[in-house]
């Protein structure tokens, strides 16, 4: 019985080199830095109330942390929303010193 020659298509004959481009670096965008009070404000406009009613505290474990003064009626619902959209920016922003 005789063996064949495995055929192997030029892309996959080796493995790719690094240095060519083959396979991608992993890049890391640095963050924006925003004030607490810039942080406030893009909740506030992503929530839909007035900036009075938001603030941005510092988190050790989280980064930051938004905090909504409101109604007891509406205080859990418009927190939630805080969070959800604070877990969005925190993906585009930290928050400066």
């Amino acid at each position: 019985m005789q063996l064949l020659p495995v055929f192997r298509p030029p892309c996959c004959s080796k493995r790719p080199d690094p240095g060519q481009g083959g396979l991608k670096e992993r890049v890391v965008m640095a963050k924006e830095k925003k004030t607490k009070t810039e942080m406030a404000g893009l909740i506030a406009v992503k929530i839909g109330v007035g900036l009075t009613f938001v603030k941005v505290t510092a988190d050790p474990a989280l980064g930051w942390h938004p905090l909504v003064v409101a109604p007891p009626t509406r205080a859990a619902d418009l927190q939630e929303r805080a969070e959800l959209a604070a877990a969005e920016l925190r993906g585009l922003y930290d928050l400066a010193d």
